[in-house]
């Protein structure tokens, strides 16, 4: 088990990273998109064994009593969007 946490809210979940354009029009959600892209790559420069706590996830859980996680290294394969390179239009 990791002795780091991060709790990602709505920025990053263990399969997905968060949408900029909600209620924004387009120049407003590039920005947001390059403010998330910033985002996210501070998150992965951090260990691979960190645990990823998110707000919420986009399926139903049963309840197990445990927290909903998974470790960076993890949510990093599931999610190809954390690997792509920013390009600015």
């Amino acid at each position: 088990m990791s002795e780091r946490a991060l709790f990602t809210a709505t920025r990053c979940f263990l399969t997905a990273v968060g949408r900029p354009d909600l209620e924004a029009p387009p120049e407003q959600a590039r920005s947001r998109a390059h403010v998330l892209h910033a985002s996210l790559q501070r998150l992965v420069a951090l260990p691979p064994e960190t645990l990823v706590l998110p707000a919420h996830t986009s399926e139903p859980v049963a309840f197990d009593g445990r927290p909903i996680s998974a470790t960076l290294e993890e949510v990093q394969e599931r999610t190809s969007l954390l690997r792509e390179t920013e390009k600015r239009s």
